[in-house]
């Protein structure tokens, strides 16, 4: 008898749940309202990387990355946030001050993220699980989904690639843990989507949060495109504080919390002066022809990127094989020089 696992979270939403949903397989759910397009988004807080890779099992970063991983689905829609809603579940015998640093943490990330916390649902449970609603409005603008790239596009990364990794790997090595950096504070891009959104620069956007080459087939999936990485360009964009790390290898994982776009290459520069008026940066990472591929390298030297995954269901993701062997493949995985 075949199982979930065999199938994967792709493959099920496909076969079971796309024919139930329109639209299903975006990063949010759109719903026409008299304002204009409601966007919502619905996801429960994993781990934190503040916990599996810095060690750190403050229930602050729990919080914190509940607001994170749901604003970054609204960002992809480019809406403007209106609030989020929480359904926290947690052991009665729970201290106070573990449930005071929970909420410090939503508090502290929707401040940051200019998102209301709108309040939600609390019950005891035998095991602590939250799990966040993202409410978002656009008005007087479709929101951006996958779709909706075309043969000629500029993908980029919307973000500050490649940090989180960088600061992940020193970590891991041995290094002092930077609480206020992307490992421990990851910060969602719902403002500059937002303005490039506002001002229709954004073809097709998908958040980064399954790592880069998984989002990139999705993207070209959505968009019937190939996708071709230009290594050249990602080395050069991704190049700053990173000393002798490759950024390519860096920006495949995921944590960043980057935004992929597709957008005209003459708004490049728009683009990437809204990024920075809003703390952010757009890089370069490829090129979106005819077919629905993602390859690296140029030439006859060109082939299909690798499988690095974070999809659920998955015998290969990194939900199966733990955050050691995850490390072990981004870290081993061949990477062309050009």
């Amino acid at each position: 008898m075949s199982t979930l696992l065999d199938l994967g979270e792709r493959e099920i939403i496909r076969r079971f749940l796309s024919p139930l949903v329109d639209g299903l397989g975006d990063d949010c759910a759109q719903v026409q309202v008299d304002a204009g397009v409601a966007v919502l988004t619905t996801d429960p807080v994993p781990i934190p990387a503040a916990y599996v890779i810095g060690g750190d099992d403050d229930k602050y970063w729990v919080g914190w990355l509940l607001v994170v991983i749901n604003a970054s689905d609204l960002a992809a829609s480019g809406c403007d946030p209106i609030g989020l809603l929480a359904a926290i579940e947690c052991p009665s015998d729970w201290s106070v001050r573990v449930f005071e640093r929970l909420v410090e943490g939503i508090r502290d990330a929707c401040l940051a993220h200019k998102i209301r916390y709108l309040g939600g649902n609390l019950k005891e449970a035998g095991i602590f699980s939250a799990t966040g609603t993202g409410i978002g409005l656009c008005v007087d603008r479709q929101p951006l989904s996958r779709s909706g790239a075309t043969s000629g596009d500029l993908i980029v990364l919307v973000g500050k690639p490649p940090a989180f990794w960088r600061d992940a790997l020193a970590v891991r090595s041995g290094r002092q843990a930077d609480r206020t950096g992307p490992l421990f504070r990851p910060i969602a891009q719902n403002e500059v989507m937002a303005a490039l959104s506002r001002q229709s620069l954004v073809k097709a956007s998908i958040d980064n949060s399954d790592g880069l080459l998984p989002s990139l087939q999705q993207l070209a999936v959505a968009s019937s495109v190939s996708i071709t990485l230009d290594l050249v360009q990602m080395r050069s964009g991704g190049a700053a504080a990173l000393g002798d790390s490759d950024p390519v290898r860096l920006m495949l994982g995921w944590g960043d919390w980057n935004m992929v776009c597709a957008i005209d290459p003459v708004n490049f520069e728009r683009v990437k002066l809204v990024a920075k008026s809003n703390d952010s940066d757009c890089i370069v990472i490829g090129n979106a022809d005819f077919g629905s591929q993602v390859y690296w390298g140029s030439g006859d030297h060109k082939t299909v990127v690798p499988r690095l995954e974070s999809e659920r269901f998955a015998k290969d993701s990194w939900f199966s094989e733990g955050i050691d062997g995850y490390v072990s493949r981004l870290l081993t995985i061949p990477i062309p020089e050009a």
